[in-house]
């Protein structure tokens, strides 16, 4: 949907966001929608609660339904939401109420709105075994196999990284031929984590904060970490 490229886009791959924690734009009841796990509300509890202007533009893509007074949300619907609200100057510590599912469907939005072919929960089978990766984004020539993590604020980083590389060598040629990809690609293993101010390189994986995950992105699509030792020939 448009609107959630253009908040992605301003927000997000531009780093335009309000300091972490700062809710001063929104009423209690609005963030109470994007916390709560209800499916059903009521029209005027939407309305009040700011977001009532956006629940057209949600019936138009598939993601609310209304029934006389009342509205069901349904899947991405809470990812819409709270892209809004980061648009509207919440803090992005608001992805942390997504589910780890929703997140991984944050994540792929962030790839579509830089115009990567996107691929969500790929699993993927061979005769020794198997795997799943969240999120792969494609974009001749480079390929994006992200690992997307809701961690505690203090965790280790190194094991989950290492398997994501492991990951990307085994699996990445199988993925891109799934998603139609031909030819070679420079393959980046992501671990996107919702933990902000995290960016470094960990074991070969970028390891980034979702605060920092649009502007990765970025760095990656226009090629400026081709050269930096990190990519894995696929």
């Amino acid at each position: 949907m448009e609107t959630l490229k253009r908040c992605l886009l301003l927000r997000l791959l531009q780093e335009r966001l309000m300091p972490s924690g700062d809710t001063r734009a929104f009423s209690s009841e609005l963030l109470n929608v994007i916390r709560t796990r209800r499916t059903w509300f009521d029209l005027d509890e939407l309305r009040s609660s700011g977001f009532g202007d956006l629940l057209s533009e949600m019936e138009n893509e598939g993601l609310a339904r209304r029934s006389g007074r009342s509205v069901e949300l349904l899947a991405g619907s809470r990812v819409a939401m709270v892209v809004e609200a980061i648009e509207r100057g919440a803090s992005l510590s608001t992805i942390e109420y997504l589910s780890p599912s929703e997140f991984e469907d944050f994540v792929s939005k962030l790839l579509e709105a830089q115009f990567f072919a996107v691929k969500t929960r790929m699993r993927l089978r061979a005769p020794d075994g198997g795997t799943e990766v969240d999120v792969v984004g494609w974009k001749r020539p480079r390929a994006l196999y992200i690992d997307c993590k809701r961690w505690p604020r203090r965790t280790v980083y190194g094991t989950p990284c290492r398997k994501q590389v492991e990951r990307v060598r085994k699996w990445g040629a199988m993925a891109l031929k799934r998603m139609g990809a031909t030819g070679n690609a420079k393959g980046f293993p992501i671990v996107a984590t919702v933990i902000p101010g995290v960016e470094r390189v960990v074991e070969g994986c970028i390891l980034v904060g979702a605060d920092k995950l649009g502007s990765a992105i970025h760095k990656i699509s226009d090629g400026f970490l081709d050269e930096a030792g990190i990519s894995i020939e696929i």
